[in-house]
């Protein structure tokens, strides 16, 4: 064979095998359930650092200042450590965490948590907030809050709680996830992505039908959760791809995870009170 033809057929080959990994297929595999103890499970989150599933349990009503709200240490297997080990939030919801510190949504504050000593350390109260939902945290450890109600983002620096970005272009802001120098935000009109430092905001993926969670793959992939029962996987300028869909069966996708070198979706499914888990993987 002349070496023009051979090197023809080496990239072809490679040509072909590259239009077979782009069709392979994004598929959710269940894994775990874990028992139904849970009470209103809204939010998970693992901590890598420690190998547990912190879970936030609303157990009233979503705005109720009720003091019955609770944080669930679980085992990476799904079984209850200590169900109420955090205890006396009303509503708790997002968490994110930084060291030794773990930051979690209460309606209308956000709570610090000394996770070595399993106390509250501080709650900060935030001005004209309705509905504080998720969290995420930047590489300076600054603290960004969403409120689905007043649509305002809130960041907490330097101890100090107060509005950082509001907007008319979306509606109900709910999961947040910072990404290089950007916040994404999950909207009912799909992935937002807000400049840190200009605070520059364009539509980033549209979605419809709101996004509750909201993970970062790499390579501008993204899970998102929608609360009715669905975990999507979207790719800027793709469809999007059902992962998880139990919405007939009443189970819902609130505010998941992602542990990304388990290839592991942890799925808090609210009103159906247990934490379920998923392999990601691509056959």
């Amino acid at each position: 064979m002349k070496k023009a033809g051979f090197i023809l057929l080496i990239v072809s080959f490679v040509v072909a095998s590259g239009n077979l990994f782009a069709q392979k297929s994004p598929k959710a595999n269940k894994h775990w359930a874990s028992p139904q103890v849970f009470e209103v499970p809204e939010s998970v989150y693992y901590d890598n650092d420690r190998d547990f599933i912190y879970v936030s349990n609303i157990k009233g009503k979503p705005t109720n200042k009720d003091g019955e709200g609770f944080i669930s240490k679980v085992a990476p297997d799904g079984r209850p450590v200590i169900l109420k080990w955090i205890s006396g939030l009303h509503a708790p919801k997002g968490m994110g965490k930084i060291n030794n510190t773990l930051y979690v949504s209460d309606v209308d504050a956000v709570v610090k948590i000394d996770l070595e000593k399993g106390k509250i350390k501080n709650r900060y109260k935030a001005e004209d907030a309705k509905f504080l939902n998720d969290i995420d945290i930047d590489n300076n450890g600054n603290v960004y809050i969403s409120d689905m109600v007043t649509g305002v983002i809130y960041r907490l620096q330097n101890g100090k709680l107060e509005k950082w970005q509001s907007s008319d272009k979306y509606k109900k802001p709910n999961g947040l996830q910072v990404e290089n120098d950007y916040l994404l935000v999950g909207t009912e009109e799909g992935i937002f992505r807000i400049d840190l430092e200009t605070k520059e905001e364009m539509l980033y993926i549209p979605n419809k039908g709101g996004i509750d969670g909201l993970e970062v793959l790499g390579n501008n992939r993204y899970l998102v959760s929608d609360w009715k029962g669905h975990v999507y996987l979207l790719e800027k300028g793709e469809d999007r791809i059902t992962l998880i869909d139990t919405a007939n069966e009443d189970i819902n996708a609130a505010d998941i995870d992602y542990v990304k070198d388990q290839g592991l979706i942890l799925v808090p499914t609210f009103f159906n009170n247990r934490i379920t888990a998923y392999y990601l993987t691509e056959d």
